[in-house]
């Protein structure tokens, strides 16, 4: 008889000697063990006699296999390979078993379903012996079946080598009465993560979760491993001190966990899922407490909130939570105490401060918003951001300069809107009457002022004491303009003074739209309406000079503060967060987005902001026109404006009608964005706006009129919104812009046929030249973009953005002049020239990249020429004679169609010799928060009418 017994265990022995490497037990003769009744009793597929193994290695036990486990790099790399426990704790290593997982419990079940089949039943007209045989044939087969159905085939590794007689791998057992246990692969690899996991070796232990999760996602136990990754993980990094990184990754174990929870699919939950929300509750809490600590020890409030509301998020009914609400709510209720205190005292700046401070750390208090708006609306304040970049040499008036002497002075006629030219009023005066066909003019100031105003009031003693201090030669504060236009100032009363002009001026207002003081205790006296209370790195604060009364009903602005930021981002950043409620200069390309925001609105300037390029007429370099010329034509301006100032990405499909005998024979790739449209017959432009350079190379395609005028439309209707090229350092609002000059096209050929003219003019090189910027984020990015186009046509220059002038050099010229130097001759009170005679030390600047907001070219223009603040023959010496001369006839003009044509035609001229290259205009804009009210609908300047806006106090809601 076939001994089963001999060939089983033979078999067993040969799998266990080729997988598992163990230490080799004394071999035991086969004959001589001990029959069991509990040996497994397994049938090969193919039955036969077979040979008795000579020797034989015992198979491995469990805890010998769990004492062993595989490493990562085999279970990674090696063919993946089941655990069969049998229950006598032996272990045979197989290939991968079905079904999978769950193997047994899945057998089970089937087991019992199959189970609860009925018996068949009797037939109709069926005989006893039919149904008899019936059932045998039924339960025979169901037998078979139930055998199927308790068995499962397992076969051995690739690796394993059987006996040269054997002819197969396969075998089936009976789960039921020999198999304990089945490990699969998948099991063996979580098994071996838990490993890692002990030993905090994160990497390793992610790369098996990883490729299990590829291979077999839905495992069971997956889950859970994965939860404690994340724990470990976050345990680690917030020992490391990366307390962010740690409670990100507590929220993504958090998200998982309430998840698994509130799951009903029984597959997605695990056993150990309520001790892993305990666990991630209790390190939560631990970080938080890490995190909110040195914030409320720093006063920083806003991000202490933002720390625990991200717990709260998560738990609401967390414990630590609690706690630290609890203390936050005690602090406000401290702080709003003493804000009480202080109003009670009529220190209502205190308490507006007190107030806000209170709001900062613990919005939710109880009571607290209603007493916010009641202190916010006594003493009402604003908070600007604006960007500073370090300072540098920058010799004159900038964006930042004009913003803050606007809020702090009031100059005797302000310009409030522009119609072709500016229009004016004054604070001061209750009128101004021409007489004598205009010889003369009678000012009546005012005898009172509104209870919003801020200046002072002015006396017809204060006022001609200011002009006549302007009007001596002797004077410091001498105006030689001014001079030239009044022959005699004289009181009439108490607020009523007259001027004699010697010439009639074009407008009056104009003449006279200057501030009364002339230096700080004048300007105390006469304009000045509000002044810095407090300074510090961060931040400048202004208030009132006067007051509004207590009985006033409807209060204004008391305190302006300007906060700074480094770049635009942050101060975007800061509008968002509530640390202020305006920014002046709001980032172009980010108005489109943010004029959707319900929480903010938006007012365009009047007057766009011109950037352009000034030349020193002291530059030897620069005196010859091809240099001048060859840089202007190297700029593709329109590119620079697209890309570095307006970030304009918008794709523009526009059409312009041509007829088809007017088309080039040869047109362009469609990937250049031009192409016909023959059914339509369109010129047809797709793309972002068109720059120079494509307007140069399309216009070449054809000579025909009609062409070249279609391709230069699409080239001005593709530009964009926000922004132009211009000819002229004015606004192409203002009547004095001549439109019949249009920007000079780049080309970059004529530009370095230029450049090579002009270093033959200048000896063979053209020397370094130093190109000084207004400190401003965008210009100095600009600037930048600038002296890279122009190195393509070898014209070095560079850009100086710190620091002092090098030594052995003359200084930068003063704001005040040209001809004015920095330092000891501001305080000698002289005037002496910046800039040595040719042959001597160089110049400390070339070229100056500057920006301005001009209202009146017909008295802006000369100071604009010259480097000066104000007009004086000394500083136009340099400047070519026609320039000069055409400067003076334009002080001379007596009318204003005159002024304007006059303006139109100097326009031309600085145009066609390039005395200095315009460069762009911005249709630049301010933003406000909701809460600010009274501003103009199109203000000249940020603080236009500061001294009428209303602020309700912001409430911080986050």
């Amino acid at each position: 008889m076939f001994d089963w017994r001999k060939k089983l265990w033979t078999i067993l022995m040969a799998l266990a000697c080729s997988l598992i490497c163990v230490s080799a037990a004394t071999a035991q003769n086969e004959k001589d063990k001990p029959e069991t009744p509990a040996e497994p009793t397994a049938k090969p597929k193919s039955e036969g006699d077979k040979k008795d193994q000579s020797t034989a290695v015992p198979l491995p036990k469990r805890d010998e296999m769990f004492r062993n486990l595989p490493t990562k790099g085999d279970l990674l790399t090696k063919p993946p390979a089941d655990w069969v426990v049998l229950k006598n704790d032996d272990v045979l290593v197989v290939k991968p078993v079905q079904p999978r997982p769950n193997t047994m419990v899945t057998m089970k079940a089937r087991r019992e379903e199959f189970l609860k089949a009925p018996s068949p039943k009797k037939l109709p007209g069926e005989s006893a012996e039919d149904y008899a045989a019936r059932v045998r044939q039924a339960n025979e087969e169901k037998t078979k079946q139930l055998a199927k159905l308790e068995t499962i085939a397992i076969n051995l590794p690739d690796s394993t080598k059987l006996a040269e007689e054997e002819d197969s791998d396969g075998f089936t057992i009976n789960v039921e009465k020999f198999v304990k246990e089945i490990i699969h692969h998948e099991d063996l690899m979580l098994l071996a993560t838990d490993r890692l996991l002990d030993k905090k070796e994160l990497e390793d232990a992610y790369e098996l979760l990883l490729v299990q999760n590829r291979t077999s996602a839905g495992w069971p136990g997956y889950d859970e491993r994965f939860n404690r990754l994340l724990l470990v993980d976050a345990q680690v990094k917030f020992a490391a001190g990366e307390k962010e990184q740690a409670y990100s990754l507590l929220e993504q174990m958090h998200g998982r966990v309430m998840e698994s929870i509130n799951s009903k699919d029984q597959t997605k939950r695990y056993p150990t899922m309520g001790d892993d929300r305990i666990k991630c509750q209790k390190e939560l809490g631990r970080i938080t407490d890490s995190l909110i600590e040195p914030t409320v020890a720093a006063r920083d409030f806003r991000q202490a909130r933002f720390h625990l509301a991200r717990l709260l998020k998560l738990e609401a009914d967390h414990p630590d939570g609690a706690r630290w609400k609890e203390r936050l709510t005690s602090e406000t209720n401290q702080i709003l105490a003493l804000a009480t205190q202080a109003a009670a005292a009529n220190k209502h700046d205190q308490a507006a401060l007190l107030a806000d401070e209170a709001a900062l750390i613990w919005p939710a208090t109880p009571n607290l918003k209603t007493q916010h708006r009641q202190f916010g609306v006594r003493w009402q304040t604003l908070k600007v951001g604006v960007v500073t970049v370090p300072p540098n040499d920058y010799p004159f008036e900038t964006e930042a300069i004009r913003r803050r002497e606007r809020l702090v002075r009031l100059p005797l006629f302000d310009p409030i809107r522009i119609d072709g030219g500016a229009k004016y009023r004054s604070r001061y005066l209750e009128g101004w009457e021409p007489t004598d066909l205009g010889r003369q003019a009678v000012f009546t100031l005012r005898t009172n002022r509104s209870p919003s105003e801020t200046h002072p009031i002015v006396t017809a003693s204060g006022a001609v004491s200011s002009l006549l201090e302007r009007l001596r030669p002797e004077s410091p504060h001498f105006d030689e303009r001014l001079a030239s236009f009044v022959d005699g100032v004289e009181v009439r009363g108490p607020f009523e003074f007259g001027v004699k002009f010697s010439r009639i001026p074009v407008r009056t207002e104009a003449l006279f739209a200057m501030p009364l003081g002339f230096d700080e205790a004048s300007s105390a006296e006469l304009d000045q309406r509000y002044r810095i209370h407090m300074k510090t790195d961060r931040a400048t604060t202004f208030r009132r000079v006067v007051p509004e009364s207590d009985r006033t009903l409807q209060r204004h602005l008391a305190e302006l503060t300007e906060l700074t930021y480094q770049t635009q981002e942050k101060a975007v950043q800061g509008l968002l967060r509530g640390e202020v409620s305006m920014l002046p200069n709001f980032p172009v390309w980010l108005l489109d987005n943010l004029q959707k925001d319900g929480r903010f609105f938006v007012r365009k300037y009047s007057v766009p902001q011109t950037h352009f390029l000034q030349f020193n007429p002291q530059s030897k370099a620069l005196r010859v026109s091809e240099l001048r010329r060859a840089m202007m034509y190297s700029l593709d301006r329109s590119l620079v404006l697209r890309e570095v100032v307006l970030h304009d990405l918008t794709l523009r499909t526009i059409s312009e009608t041509v007829p088809k005998a007017n088309v080039p024979a040869k047109m362009p790739s469609p990937e250049s964005g031009l192409t016909y449209n023959d059914r339509k017959l369109e010129l047809v432009w797709s793309g972002l706006s068109m720059t120079d350079t494509q307007l140069r190379s399309f216009q070449n395609l054809s000579r025909d009129s009609e062409w070249r005028k279609a391709v230069v439309t699409l080239y001005s209707r593709s530009q964009p919104d926000r922004g132009r090229v211009v000819s002229a350092p004015w606004s192409t609002k203002l009547a004095a812009y001549n439109s019949v000059v249009a920007p000079r096209e780049a080309d970059p050929y004529l530009a370095f046929a230029l450049s090579v003219a002009a270093k033959k003019s200048l000896g063979g090189t053209l020397p370094k030249l130093r190109l000084i910027c207004e400190p401003d984020q965008i210009c100095l990015a600009a600037a930048q973009r600038l002296v890279d186009e122009w190195k393509r046509i070898d014209i070095p220059v560079e850009l100086i953005t710190q620091g002092a002038t090098p030594a052995g050099e003359n200084q930068v010229a003063g704001a005040s002049g040209q001809d004015v130097l920095v330092a000891q001759n501001d305080a000698a009170g002289q005037a002496q020239p910046a800039v040595n005679e040719e042959g001597s030390e160089p110049v400390a600047w070339d070229i100056a990249y500057r920006t301005m907001r001009m209202t009146e070219p017909m008295l802006e223009l000369w100071p604009l020429l010259s480097l000066d603040k104000v007009a004086r023959l000394e500083t136009v010496k340099y400047l070519p004679d026609w320039l000069r001369q055409g400067l003076i006839n334009l002080d001379r003009t007596a009318d204003w169609p005159t002024t304007t044509a006059t303006l139109q035609e100097m326009h031309r001229q600085i145009a066609e010799t390039v005395q200095l290259i315009p460069l762009w205009e911005i249709d630049d804009a301010m933003v406000f928060r909701q809460t600010v009210r009274g501003i103009p609908d199109v203000p000249l300047h940020p603080y236009q009418d500061v001294d009428s806006w209303i602020t309700a106090p912001w409430y911080p809601t986050d």
